[in-house]
């Protein structure tokens, strides 16, 4: 999970109250049972993720 979660731990650890490991085994928990709601697969919550914790580009 650390190659997806490119998030920076100070970030993590401030808004969520999770250290960087807690919150990694949190996305992974929550990964698989997010994808039926929403009618996707577990794939495409994984991208989604990854998405919003990846450092904004210049």
């Amino acid at each position: 999970m650390r190659g997806v979660l490119r998030a920076d731990p100070l970030w993590v650890e401030t808004f969520t109250g999770l250290r960087m490991k807690q919150f990694e085994r949190l996305l992974k928990v929550v990964r698989e049972p997010l994808a039926p709601p929403f009618g996707v697969s577990s794939a495409s919550v994984s991208r989604v993720i990854q998405r919003l914790s990846a450092p904004p580009r210049a």
